[in-house]
């Protein structure tokens, strides 16, 4: 492709501003006409541990929105909600999926088989990741298998590998807060060609619900805002119905049932119960 070199440098860059919008419109248009660029309620996204964006649920990027509107002072962090949940000491124990998906329901917590953190019955977030059984990370994984996922997006961008490491903690706050600052004055996801991601979970009744991919701090920044619904890209569509051909199904790590138990709580659970249960301060969100 021609570089242009011999234009003028601001000519160069209103160019490949051009260019980069225009692959985003191309690829934007072609994910509307297969139907994976949908538009979902903001009350049925989650993020991939059923944490609900929506004012009803509890999602640790909107309450710390919540907070840096009301308490702008410096040492905000520490005194916050979503500095005190990631310290609090159940959450540093979290293991697996189970553990943090039923952290305030012990019957259902040991009613299914173990999943790592970043797998799921049915596999994982994409449809890459799901043939292959997801991709699992966390300390306890690593503890278990002799592996290193600490890294895996780069340290200081999972605050799920080991929940209450201050440097991710302070990370994950900074970044929060800029993407907010960035979208206040405008949100234009066709324009920079980039949508937040999401896998969709649909119910036999045809319920639907968005797991969050990429795009966590974008959709607490528009959740604060009070958008009530977002476009979004779809990663993949799990099938409630077709339980029986779920990755750890069908290569019989669990049962049907087992798998549904998982499943079914995405759609029941939002987050506050389990700041309910963890003694936290609860509220709307937003």
């Amino acid at each position: 492709m021609a570089s242009f070199s011999w234009l003028p440098k601001k000519q160069r860059a209103r160019l490949k501003r051009f260019r980069l919008q225009f692959s985003g419109l191309v690829k934007y248009s072609k994910l509307a006409l297969t139907g994976k660029l949908v538009t979902i309620p903001m009350d049925s996204i989650k993020d991939e541990f059923a944490f609900s964006f929506g004012p009803e649920g509890w999602n640790c990027y909107c309450a710390l929105l919540k907070e840096c509107a009301q308490y702008p002072a410096e040492n905000v962090l520490e005194q916050s909600l979503f500095w005190r949940f990631y310290v609090h000491d159940k959450i540093r124990s979290v293991r697996t999926l189970n553990d943090l998906l039923f952290l305030h329901d012990a019957e259902r917590r040991s009613s299914s088989a173990e999943f790592y953190l970043g797998t799921y019955p049915w596999g994982g977030l994409t449809e890459t990741d799901t043939s292959n059984g997801g991709i699992p990370f966390g300390w306890y994984y690593d503890q278990v298998e002799g592996k290193q996922t600490r890294d895996l997006w780069t340290y200081g961008r999972n605050l799920w590998y080991e929940p209450g490491d201050r440097y991710t903690l302070e990370c994950e706050w900074a970044r929060t807060i800029k993407v907010y600052n960035s979208l206040k004055r405008n949100y234009r996801p066709l324009w920079y060609h980039n949508y937040p991601s999401v896998a969709l979970l649909v119910r036999e009744n045809s319920e639907r619900l968005g797991l969050i991919l990429d795009g966590h701090h974008r959709m607490g920044a528009l959740s604060h805002l009070g958008y009530k619904q977002v476009r979004v890209a779809l990663t993949e569509v799990v099938n409630e119905t077709a339980v029986d051909q779920w990755y750890y199904v069908k290569n019989g790590y669990c049962t049907r049932e087992q798998a549904l138990v998982i499943f079914n709580a995405f759609f029941e659970v939002n987050g506050s119960e389990r700041i309910e249960y963890l003694g936290l301060k609860t509220g709307e969100q937003g």
